[in-house]
């Protein structure tokens, strides 16, 4: 919505210096085109020099690690986030309703979030997963259909988030559910185990676990 309304208002801009123009030629208009391309020069040099936004995330190597572990990646199978999450919150940063699977991954993230972006099925089947995840209630059979009705080849299992403030799932249960399933693989973990995992009263399990732990599907799905 955003988008749409600055480009509205640009195309007004743009019809009004115009219409000024064939209105009154001569050096006032002229003046005045002249300094409304200068204001806009101005006010686009931010996002020209890559600086548009004055807060950035300081993303910890371990997220890049993972996402040199996925390149190439195959452009017909999505990256299964998991758990869901209702705002980008992880210990490392400050709450985005941006994470960061656009900006770091190659291949399309696939993950539940407070308001559904697609069809109702398919808000459905990350809903039904999400709480499967989220509550402790899914069998280990379950995690490689669901992914493979997701299309996911890949599924990165993220244990820095804030997740005792949102309600979410317990990192040390979600190892437990991910490592008993049948049909996927654990390829690794990135980061320094107990790094941005532990909560700030308590801790996640009787061992630290990494930030970050990424699984193959055996047999995945394609994506439709």
């Amino acid at each position: 919505v955003g988008g749409v309304l600055i480009l509205g208002l640009a195309l007004l801009g743009v019809s009004g210096l115009s219409c000024l123009v064939r209105l009154r030629p001569g050096r006032t208009s002229r003046l005045v085109v002249t300094g409304a391309c200068l204001v806009t020069a101005i006010a686009v040099l931010p996002a020209l020099s890559v600086g548009l936004y004055l807060g950035r995330y300081d993303v910890p190597a371990y997220w890049q690690g993972a996402a040199d572990a996925l390149r190439p990646a195959p452009q017909d199978q999505r990256l299964w986030f998991v758990p869901g999450e209702r705002l980008a919150d992880y210990r490392w940063t400050y709450s985005s309703p941006d994470d960061l699977g656009r900006a770091l991954f190659q291949q399309t993230v696939v993950m539940r979030t407070t308001v559904p972006n697609g069809s109702p099925e398919a808000a459905n089947l990350l809903a039904a997963a999400d709480i499967g995840v989220s509550e402790n209630t899914m069998s280990p059979r379950s995690v490689a259909t669901y992914a493979w009705l997701m299309g996911a080849g890949r599924i990165l299992q993220r244990n820095d988030l804030r997740w005792e403030q949102s309600g979410g799932p317990d990192p040390a249960a979600v190892t437990r559910l991910l490592q008993e399933s049948q049909g996927i693989t654990p390829m690794g973990t990135f980061g320094k185990p107990g790094g941005n995992t532990i909560p700030p009263k308590g801790d996640t399990g009787p061992e630290p676990l990494a930030p970050l732990a990424l699984y193959s599907v055996d047999r995945p799905g394609q994506i439709v």
